[in-house]
């Protein structure tokens, strides 16, 4: 997959939900520096729709003031190169709900 949404480069797909995607990607800096991130975007069918991009806005908004041990920590909330919103988040290694 590889390919590149602002500083992060996506590696793999996560999960796929009714209006958005999940995406282990990097997050890429200078002098060689890298950390692995989750990068949510809304899938390609609604990217463009005003109305389901203010879905993630409010989650942005929302998931950036909510601190706990147990709740992935926004990192990021941005547009890419075409306009299209994506929130970076705090990568967990584990198995998905569904599969535990």
């Amino acid at each position: 997959m590889m390919t590149k949404v602002g500083r992060y480069i996506v590696e793999s797909t996560l999960g796929t939900g009714g209006m958005g995607q999940v995406f282990r990607a990097r997050l890429v800096g200078v002098e060689g520096f890298t950390r692995p991130v989750a990068l949510k975007r809304l899938t390609p069918g609604y990217s463009g729709d005003d109305h389901f991009a203010s879905y993630l806005i409010a989650e942005a908004r929302i998931a950036a003031l909510l601190r706990h041990p147990n709740i992935v920590s926004v990192l990021d909330f941005d547009r890419d190169e075409t306009g299209s919103l994506f929130l970076a988040m705090e990568l967990v290694d584990g198995c998905d709900l569904s599969r535990l």
